[in-house]
């Protein structure tokens, strides 16, 4: 993969939002209503020079599951950062994963030196996900329920 990261435009989040997720992954589906929050938000695009955009990533709150604080699972410390992640469709368990990811750590790295620690959030149901994290070093953290019921569990790496 040759990879290149940009701020998220305009072009790149209507294309994400038409992204179509099978079911049990469905609920990754953003829709068009998720335009303007990638715009108005920290979210970048991933490119590969050869298959175009690949996937995307954000930082910070907006990655963030609802429920996640009353559950205390984001204790705010200046050393982590939440980092969301999603990943074209056809391209999901095809083996691109853990290369796409890393090149999302290493620019959220270089724009945020300070962090020590990574942190993502993830449906306890996507072992697929999960599998990869794990191979990147993540280790699982504190388990929630969201409002709609779904289990999520936090990650954590450290940053190198």
């Amino acid at each position: 993969m040759n990879i290149q990261i940009q701020s998220m435009d305009k072009r790149s989040a209507v294309r994400i939002s038409q992204w179509h997720y099978e079911d049990p992954y469905s609920l990754y589906n953003v829709g068009e209503d998720a335009v303007d929050e990638f715009l108005e938000n920290d979210y970048y695009a991933v490119f590969d020079l050869q298959e175009g955009l690949i996937g995307f990533f954000c930082l910070g709150r907006v990655a963030q599951v609802p429920g996640g604080y009353e559950c205390h699972a984001y204790e705010n410390r200046m050393d982590v950062i939440d980092i969301g992640l999603g990943m074209r469709p056809d391209m999901t368990g095809q083996g691109f994963g853990c290369e796409f990811i890393h090149h999302c750590l290493i620019q959220a790295k270089d724009m945020y030196p300070q962090v020590k620690v990574f942190r993502l959030t993830v449906a306890t149901f996507n072992l697929r996900a999960i599998k990869v994290y794990e191979r990147l070093g993540f280790q699982a953290g504190m388990h929630f329920v969201n409002p709609i019921g779904l289990e999520f569990m936090t990650m954590l790496k450290k940053a190198e």
